[in-house]
């Protein structure tokens, strides 16, 4: 089960570079403009957006297995 959350998070990161910003967000505002906080905050949106379904279908996992590990060791 370790593992398996483990390569989950180094898979999370790798990608982490490619899916940092939207095309349009990123090619629209250059770096140390006043502009640029607009697309940095539209980054981190994205990045959000993103996440919250992953993190949602894990927890609601974990707290599955959780639960289904505490039942375990009840019934012996």
């Amino acid at each position: 089960m370790k593992k398996i959350v483990l390569s989950i998070i180094l898979f999370a990161f790798s990608i982490f570079g490619q899916v940092f910003a939207c095309p349009n967000c990123k090619d629209a505002y250059t770096p140390g403009s006043t502009g640029a906080s607009i697309g940095e905050s539209y980054s981190w949106s994205v990045l959000f957006m993103l996440m919250m379904p992953i993190a949602t279908i894990t927890f609601i996992s974990l707290r599955i297995a959780y639960a289904a590990k505490k039942n375990r060791k009840t019934d012996l």
